[in-house]
């Protein structure tokens, strides 16, 4: 159950209220139902009642826009709004994770990662673009170790990304978000000169040794970034006896296995 917006334009004038929804599931899918109209709002307390537009500047870190006219002072916060709801007419559905999410998005969109994808994955004849999936595989990923077919079946209806994003629950799957890692692949590169970029503006430092973690998405850096010192981060053994292998040797162990032969990355 969510709030939704609503505008209407008469007589040169516009008005807004809200309506209280709730996504209820039917033969060709989920569709939003209205539960009750909750009235609107009016000139001062219109104009000093952050929106849901809002929420892009907010993600982004911009801080809000407040319309002066010459002569007048700022509109003081309204007072709260109320309502009286009948409880017994009302249930809770749906209960939605709200802040990992939030936070998850936020770095995204002040890390620009939401432009910098527009632009290495325009839009072509999918129905959905590749930089929404590259944003919910991240958010799924900075959430929780999540699988794709996990983040299809339940975790994506668990979030409120559906209304963050714009991007309607039946529009993910599974198969959707495997092409999307395809997509994100092809731009590793570009996409970790941005975010080494990123890294060096925001902390103003130097790369003189990097650690980063076996098995994961590792950037190929550019020469420059190659200059400093390096060191061992990870080692993996051998069941065998590693006999055509100069390199394998035995030595202290990370995986507790001293028996085995074994490798420094």
């Amino acid at each position: 159950m969510f709030l939704r917006r609503h505008r209407k334009v008469s007589g040169g004038e516009t008005y807004e209220y809200w309506s209280l929804v709730k996504t209820v599931r039917t033969a060709r899918g989920p569709r939003h139902q209205l539960v009750a109209h909750l009235g609107k709002l009016d000139g001062a307390e219109q104009r000093a009642a952050r929106s849901w537009q809002d929420l892009d500047a907010l993600l982004s870190g911009d801080p809000a826009p407040v319309q002066l006219e010459l002569g007048r002072p700022a509109v003081a916060a309204a007072p709260p709004l109320w309502r009286s709801v009948d409880v017994r007419g009302v249930r809770v559905e749906r209960v939605r994770q709200f802040g990992l999410v939030y936070l998850g998005l936020a770095l995204w969109r002040r890390l620009r990662l939401h432009e910098v994808l527009r632009g290495l994955l325009p839009a072509g004849q999918e129905e959905v673009g590749w930089d929404l999936i590259a944003c919910v595989l991240t958010l799924a990923r900075f959430y929780a170790q999540k699988s794709e077919l996990s983040v299809a079946e339940r975790w994506y209806a668990d979030t409120p990304l559906e209304d963050l994003l714009g991007m309607p629950l039946e529009k993910i799957n599974d198969a959707r978000l495997y092409r999307g890692l395809d997509e994100l692949l092809a731009q590793k590169e570009p996409l970790c000169r941005h975010l080494l970029e990123q890294y060096r503006s925001w902390f103003g430092v130097r790369f003189e040794f990097l650690l980063y973690p076996a098995l994961s998405f590792n950037c190929d850096f550019p020469a420059s970034f190659q200059n400093g010192r390096k060191g061992w981060v990870t080692s993996t053994y051998f069941e065998g006896l590693a006999e055509s292998n100069a390199k394998a040797a035995r030595g202290y162990s990370r995986d507790h296995r001293p028996d085995y032969k074994q490798v420094c990355i």
